[in-house]
């Protein structure tokens, strides 16, 4: 009789313990991230921040075209920003309306945001499958080879840490689906940022994108206004609300040289 009641109180026990073990899961799961804060926009507001991104452009076409190493900022709210207004920017790329988000929601996501801390870009989404935040933390390294890497450092649902295998699965769902957005603005590049046809900016973006599959990337942009302008990003570094880009200029091609330069690679 002793043994029964040992028995049924250890079974108790494992219930109640496998109860609040599911219970702490959940709640973990559910929480949203401190530090998750997407932009809700309504389209006019949108058409505003079109303006935030081609200021954010031109700062950087700007600075490269003086010939000087420098470093360009972004912020976490002006990020945030831009990526609430992606409908109006990239309908602003294509000379037509355009719903990336609308995209997005069909692949499973919605609200993205980021944040920036010291040497950490997390990225976050909330994923309709699951009715939670996803979150992806990354870093950047620089090689002696002038490429740069992205790696992932961890992944979270809530605050809850996310198995590699899921993590890897959920990642290359949302990259491919980027990359295809992205594909889709490329020929379509009749508009400008300032010097830089949209859809160099596209091809650039896409290559960025493709750095979530661990890919080494040559971070090297160049246009043209007069010479044939080129500079190359040599470090990404991630402070507490910035990133910022170190980069150095190179070579430029004088205006005859760049006049031979064949039609694809002309920014």
């Amino acid at each position: 009789m002793k043994a029964r009641k040992l028995i049924a109180r250890l079974l108790l026990a494992s219930i109640v313990a496998a109860a609040g073990a599911a219970l702490a899961i959940f709640m973990l799961a559910s929480r949203i991230p401190s530090d998750y804060r997407p932009k809700s926009l309504s389209p006019s507001q949108q058409e505003e921040h079109v303006n935030t991104f081609q200021s954010l452009g031109f700062d950087f076409l700007n600075k490269g075209g003086e010939g000087k190493p420098y470093v360009w900022t972004i912020t976490a709210e002006q990020a945030n920003l831009c990526l609430a207004s992606v409908d109006a920017i990239v309908s602003f790329m294509h000379e037509k309306p355009a719903e990336p988000t609308a995209k997005l929601a069909q692949a499973g996501f919605s609200e993205p945001a980021m944040a920036m801390h010291d040497g950490v870009l997390t990225l976050m989404v909330q994923a309709r499958e699951y009715q939670k935040i996803v979150s992806v933390d990354l870093a950047f390294d620089s090689g002696e080879d002038d490429n740069v890497r992205m790696r992932i450092l961890g992944a979270r649902i809530g605050v809850m840490p996310m198995p590699k295998g899921m993590v890897d699965e959920k990642v290359d769902k949302l990259r491919s689906k980027l990359v295809s957005l992205l594909d889709q603005a490329e020929g379509a590049g009749q508009r400008r940022f300032g010097p830089v046809r949209a859809d160099d900016v596209a091809k650039f973006l896409s290559a960025a994108v493709g750095m979530l599959d661990g890919e080494a990337v040559r971070p090297e942009l160049a246009w043209k206004s007069g010479a044939r302008h080129r500079v190359l990003i040599k470090r990404v570094e991630l402070a507490e609300g910035e990133l910022r880009l170190h980069v150095e200029p190179l070579e430029a091609d004088s205006p005859s040289d760049a006049s031979s330069q064949t039609a694809g690679d002309r920014g």
